[in-house]
C-alpha cells in the first residue's frame, strides 16, 4: 500500500476546492447567457451587487417571460421586469435614492434596485455566488406577503431547475438547468392537488347547488405570484376563486367556491372565476400544461355545481357583455383546443376556418369606459349587421378570413368607416370613438328685391327737391298702421314703417321674403324725398306705400307742386 496516496488525494481535493472558490463563485451552476437591454441590465446589476445573474434572470422569466413591462391600469399586479408591488417599489426607489417612477420605468435602475434589495436581504454574510439555492430564498424580499413571496421563490426555483431559452426582437436569453425541487402545499381547497391562499376580498354567501351556472375564464395581465399578491391586498377590492400558473399549470385557490369572488361585476353571484397567468397579447403564456390543468379544474367545478360543459356556460371575461368591458382571455386563447380538453381531454379537432371581429364603440375617447354607446349599428359591407350592447361592445362570430369593411353609426353621431383583417381562429379588434354630429345651420335665402309693377315703373332714387318746404295738408301716417279691411293681414305687404318678420312669405307661398320698409312712410327731414320700395298688391295698381289700392296721396302731392309753381310765377 502506497502511504503517499492519501496525501496526494487530500492535496487534489484542496486544489479543486481552491479552484472552485475562484471560478465557481462567478459561474453558478445555472449558466446564463444573453444579449439585449434586459440581459445587459441584469448582468450589470448582478456584477454590482454580487447576486447571481442566474437567480435574477430566473425571477424575471418567472414573472414576465423576459419583458420589462408595466401592467395595465386597473388590471396591474406589479411594475417592471420583476413586477414589483407598490410597497416593494417604494423600498427599491429608496435603496437607490430615486423616485418610484424611475425605479419602475428605467430598466437599468429597476434591475439595480431589485438586486440591491436582494443583496440587503442576505445581510452581512451572503451566500457564495455559486449557491443559487441559498440566493433564491432572498427573492422573498421582493413581495409584500408571505404567500406571494413563496410563489416568487418557487417560480424562480422552478426555472433554475429546468432552464429556459427565449428570443424577442433585440433580445435573446438562455439559462442552463440546475438541480432544484419545487415544494407543493395544500390547505382547504375545493379540488385535490390545489394550493390554498386566502383572499380577504369576497362575499360570504354559502351558495347552494343551482346558484352557480357559469365558469369565467380570465387572464391576469401580470404574473402568477403578482396576481396572488394583488388578490391578498384588501385595498384592491378584487379576487378570483383560482389562479393558474403558466409554466406547469399549478393552481392556487383563493376564495371558496360557495363564496362570491369579486372578478366579474354583475356576474359574480352566479359564477366561479379562474385567472390564468399571462398577457392577452402574448400567446406563449398559454401552455399545454396550463390548458390541461385549467380543463381539469373546470371539469371538477362543473361536476360540483352541475354546470354543462359547453360554451354557453364556460365564458371568457370579454363575453360577459352586461356589465364588463374587458378583453381577456383575448385572441390567443384557443377555445377550440381548450373545450376539447375540457370535454374529453382529446384531440381538439380540425383548425378553425373562421374568425371573430369585436370592439367597443364609445364617445370621444375609446379608453373611456364611462362613455359607452349602446345600440350603435355596426355593419360589415355585404355581410351581417349587429347592435352594440349596454357596455358598447359588438361582436361578429364566424366571419370568413380576409379584409372586411365595417361601418359604425349611432343616432346623433357622425359615422365611422374602418377596415379590419380577420384571420381564422383569431379575434380582430375594431374599437372606435364616435364624435357627436354638429347640426347644420338652417339654410337662408338672401332677400330677392321685388320687381316694380309694370304699369307704373319707379326709379330707385330721385334728386332732392330744390323747392322750399310747405305745410302738409295731410296728417302723417302712423308707423304701424293695421291692414285695411279685406287685406290678408301679415300675409300681405308689410305694414308701413314695420320690417316684415323672417317667417313672412309672399301670399302665393313662394317663400320670398318681403324687403324691409326702411321707414318709407315715416316723416323725414323737411325737403327730403321718401325712399320708395315696391310691393305686391292684391287688386290695386298704385305703387304708393301709403295705402295699397289708393292713389290719393300721389294726386295730393301733384296738386301741391302745381300750386307752388303758380305762386312763384305770380
Amino acid at each position: 500500500m502506497n502511504s503517499t496516496r492519501p496525501l496526494r488525494t487530500l492535496w487534489l481535493a484542496f486544489v479543486l476546492w481552491a479552484t472552485c472558490l475562484s471560478g465557481c463563485a462567478s459561474e453558478p451552476s445555472g449558466r446564463f447567457d444573453g444579449q439585449g437591454p434586459l440581459a445587459e441590465a441584469l448582468t450589470a446589476a448582478a456584477r454590482e451587487s454580487g447576486v447571481p445573474v442566474s437567480v435574477l434572470a430566473a425571477a424575471v422569466f418567472s414573472e414576465t417571460r423576459w419583458r420589462h413591462v408595466d401592467a395595465e391600469p386597473g388590471e396591474a399586479w406589479g411594475r417592471g421586469a420583476f413586477q414589483l408591488d407598490p410597497p416593494t417599489l417604494r423600498r427599491a426607489a429608496q435603496a437607490l435614492g430615486v423616485d418610484e417612477e424611475t425605479a419602475a420605468a428605467d430598466l437599468g435602475v429597476h434591475a439595480r434596485a431589485v438586486a440591491r434589495l436582494v443583496r440587503s436581504s442576505a445581510g452581512a454574510s451572503p451566500p457564495a455566488a455559486f449557491d443559487e439555492h441559498a440566493w433564491v430564498e432572498h427573492l422573498a424580499t421582493l413581495r409584500g406577503t408571505p404567500e406571494a413571496a413563496s410563489l416568487l421563490v418557487e417560480g424562480a426555483r422552478g426555472w433554475l431547475r429546468s432552464g429556459f431559452s427565449v428570443e424577442r426582437p433585440g433580445e435573446r436569453a438562455s439559462l442552463e438547468p440546475s438541480l432544484f425541487n419545487v415544494a407543493q402545499g395544500a390547505a382547504r381547497p375545493d379540488q385535490a392537488g390545489v394550493r390554498w391562499v386566502a383572499s380577504p376580498n369576497y362575499s360570504n354567501r354559502s351558495r347552494g347547488r343551482g346558484e352557480v351556472d357559469t365558469i369565467v375564464i380570465h387572464v391576469t395581465q401580470g404574473s402568477y405570484g403578482g396576481a396572488v399578491s394583488w388578490f391578498q391586498n384588501g385595498d384592491s377590492q378584487v379576487s378570483a376563486h383560482y389562479v393558474i400558473r403558466s409554466s406547469d399549470g399549478q393552481v392556487t385557490q383563493m376564495v371558496e367556491e360557495e363564496d362570491v369572488a369579486w372578478h366579474a361585476r354583475c356576474w359574480n353571484g352566479r359564477s366561479v372565476g379562474i385567472e390564468h397567468e399571462g398577457w392577452v397579447d402574448e400567446a406563449q403564456w398559454f401552455t399545454d400544461e396550463m390548458y390541461r390543468s385549467s380543463a381539469a379544474l373546470v371539469r371538477g367545478i362543473a361536476a360540483r355545481w352541475n354546470i354543462p360543459l359547453d360554451r354557453a356556460h364556460i365564458k371568457g371575461h370579454n363575453e360577459l357583455v352586461d356589465c364588463n368591458d374587458h378583453s381577456d382571455p383575448g385572441r390567443h386563447w384557443d377555445w377550440d383546443r381548450f373545450m376539447a380538453i375540457v370535454r374529453d381531454g382529446g384531440d381538439p379537432g380540425p383548425a378553425p376556418a373562421t374568425g371573430r371581429l369585436l370592439g367597443f364603440v364609445r364617445e370621444g375617447d375609446i379608453h373611456d369606459a364611462d362613455a359607452n354607446i349602446a345600440g350603435a349599428r355596426v355593419s360589415v359591407a355585404g355581410g351581417p349587421e349587429v347592435r352594440t350592447a349596454a357596455n358598447g361592445l359588438y361582436t361578429f362570430e364566424a366571419l370568413p378570413p380576409g379584409v372586411l369593411r365595417v361601418r359604425i353609426e349611432a343616432e346623433g353621431f357622425g359615422p365611422v368607416d374602418l377596415e379590419r383583417e380577420v384571420a381564422a381562429g383569431a379575434d380582430a379588434w375594431g374599437s372606435v370613438a364616435l364624435e357627436r354630429a354638429v347640426a347644420p345651420a338652417p339654410p337662408t335665402e338672401p332677400p330677392v328685391p321685388a320687381t316694380a309693377s309694370p304699369s307704373a315703373p319707379e326709379p330707385t332714387s330721385e334728386p332732392a327737391s330744390s323747392m322750399p318746404p310747405s305745410p302738409s295738408t295731410e296728417p302723417p301716417t302712423p308707423a304701424t298702421e293695421p291692414p285695411l279691411p279685406g287685406e290678408p293681414g301679415t300675409q300681405g305687404p308689410a305694414a308701413p314703417g314695420k320690417p316684415p318678420m323672417e317667417d313672412e312669405k309672399e301670399p302665393d307661398g313662394s317663400g320670398v321674403l318681403l324687403p324691409p320698409a326702411n321707414g318709407a312712410n315715416a316723416p323725414g327731414p323737411i325737403g327730403a324725398v321718401p325712399q320708395r320700395h315696391s310691393t305686391r298688391h292684391e287688386g290695386g295698381c298704385s305703387t304708393s306705400p301709403t295705402h295699397p289700392g289708393s292713389s290719393v296721396g300721389a294726386l295730393g302731392l301733384v296738386a301741391l307742386l302745381l300750386v307752388r309753381r303758380r305762386r312763384r310765377h305770380a
